[in-house]
């Protein structure tokens, strides 16, 4: 199967192309590429400048990423191949643009896949009905992530599922063969078919499509209990047993406490200043839940009060909803399972939802935020707010992913500009690098340089272009005002002006310092 990419061509010195580019048909901007880190063309033709070089691979990805989007769900990318890419990733840790783009972004593909590639799922495909009957139709992944409960009704995605789908798919846990789940479901749905066969066609025709959805997948064996820690959860009492709550390892930086059902704002509040006080950066909240109506009730409230400490301490408390109590079960009462199955979602939404908006608003300074990385980095430890939050916006993760790593600092740190740092250097001595790939990062479409919303002036293009690391603060305010010089007063001017672009692109997380 062929994986395409693209790069920009920098041509080698010494060679006869970089001797003669003309002869070629190319002119050389950047000989050094100083203003690339294989990120940025260094060349222009006689019909494209660089700009339009940077545009025509951007959209020649994008095609090429569409095709292969619509290659595999147009169902040309056969099965084998697609399970030999994820015992690729598994064995050797490697990532084609078929592995990284098309299937494991895609939540239902990466968790069926997974587990063909494992061997614990095999395609029906072909299969004869009798040995159908005799598989395990299984969820690709618990019913509390795949089933959403939220709006009153049961969805997948965006399908709705009728009384039908819903019991069904909610059979499959490998726990049943198929043969059972369809008997189970004709003793609720079977008055409303002609015969007990005309019934099987239409629910094995629902089972086949769910499989094609990749909501389930079917084992030749049944799960084990003691394989999945299933527990026979009783409505009818709060006890549960046999729940395992994997903690991970824990350090002075980082608390975690429970917040049982019921506790209010006036018991939590004065145990998370007493914790702060006494060294924790990240105070982690884990809302547990018993199961009956009272306690229901209680977690409502005690997730408000979550809701209320995620917005007075920004970026220090986080929260989650623990509902491992609603995994890996064989439930005994669906209502109350979908009662509770729809509140924990709803409070996991809310509080999700309310870290987000903390993180918009900016109020999360950056102490708190690096705190949540060099967790990361030195303890293993993925906080919520790093997971969910921080780690999908690529530049956040990556600017601070480079200070955690001590390849870069901020300003603040350098000891420049009145920073804090603890030695002393002359600003011009410093190496702004950027934290973004400019070819994916810039858009050139309406004629002028942007990167999102923001339109780049002249000055602040050719700014961010030099901020590769292999410039000084020095080299770059000389080459600015030799580009320049017909706008400013004179260099001190230029310096002041390049010194608060260069602010103004720290703010955005777009640039670090380095001094090698």
């Amino acid at each position: 199967m062929t994986d395409i990419t693209s790069t920009f061509f920098i041509p080698l010195p010494k060679t006869a192309i970089s001797e003669n580019p003309s002869k070629f048909g190319i002119k050389i901007l950047d000989p050094l590429s100083i203003t690339s880190i294989g990120d940025m063309a260094v060349i222009e033709t006689k019909r494209l400048s660089r700009e339009q070089i940077v545009s025509m691979r951007r959209d020649f990805t994008r095609k090429i990423l569409q095709k292969m989007v619509d290659a595999y769900k147009k169902g040309r990318i056969p099965v084998k191949r697609i399970v030999d890419e994820f015992r690729i990733n598994e064995k050797y840790g490697l990532e084609s643009n078929w592995y990284r783009v098309v299937f494991s972004a895609d939540r239902f593909i990466d968790e069926y896949y997974k587990k063909m590639a494992s061997g614990r799922f095999i395609s029906s495909d072909g299969m004869p009905f009798e040995a159908l009957m005799g598989l395990y139709p299984a969820a690709v992944m618990d019913f509390i992530d795949l089933i959403d409960l939220g709006e009153g009704f049961p969805k997948i995605g965006g399908s709705v599922l009728s009384p039908l789908e819903y019991r069904l798919v909610s059979l499959c846990g490998g726990r049943l063969r198929l043969s059972a789940v369809l008997d189970k479901c004709f003793d609720e749905f079977g008055q409303n078919y002609p015969s007990k066969n005309d019934f099987v066609k239409s629910a094995v025709r629902l089972i086949k499509s769910f499989e094609q959805n990749l909501w389930i997948g079917f084992s030749a064996v049944p799960r084990q209990a003691e394989d999945t820690k299933s527990v026979i959860l009783n409505f009818s009492n709060t006890e549960y047993t046999n729940i395992e709550y994997v903690n991970p390892a824990q350090t002075s930086e980082r608390a975690v406490i429970e917040m049982s059902a019921g506790a209010g704002i006036n018991e939590l509040r004065p145990a998370v200043e007493n914790l702060i006080i006494n060294g924790a950066k990240i105070v982690t909240g884990r809302i547990a839940s018993g199961l009956s109506e009272a306690d229901a009730a209680a977690v409502i409230k005690t997730a408000d009060t979550a809701l209320t400490l995620i917005s007075e301490y920004p970026g220090i408390f986080e929260a989650y909803y623990d509902d491992g109590y609603l995994r890996n079960a064989v439930f005994n009462g669906g209502a109350q399972y979908e009662e509770h199955a729809a509140a924990a979602q709803t409070i996991d939404s809310k509080i999700a939802g309310r870290m987000l908006k903390v993180h918009n608003s900016k109020s999360i300074k950056f102490e708190t935020a690096l705190a949540h990385f060099r967790l990361h980095e030195q303890h293993g430890i993925d906080t919520i707010f790093y997971g969910r939050i921080f780690s999908p916006d690529p530049l956040i993760y990556n600017y601070f992913t480079i200070i955690s790593r001590g390849a870069a600092q901020r300003t603040a740190d350098t000891g420049i500009a009145g920073g804090a740092g603890p030695q002393k250097f002359e600003r011009s001595s410093f190496r702004p690098q950027r934290v973004m790939a400019v070819w994916m990062a810039l858009d050139f479409e309406r004629g002028y340089p942007a990167v999102g919303r923001d339109v780049l002036s002249p000055l602040e293009y050719e700014l961010l272009l030099y901020c590769t690391g292999k410039s000084t603060l020095g080299e770059i305010y000389d080459i600015m005002f030799a580009k320049f010089a017909r706008s400013f007063a004179g260099f001190d001017e230029l310096k002041r002006a390049v010194d608060k672009i260069l602010s103004g692109f720290e703010k955005k997380y777009w640039i670090l310092y380095s001094r090698i």
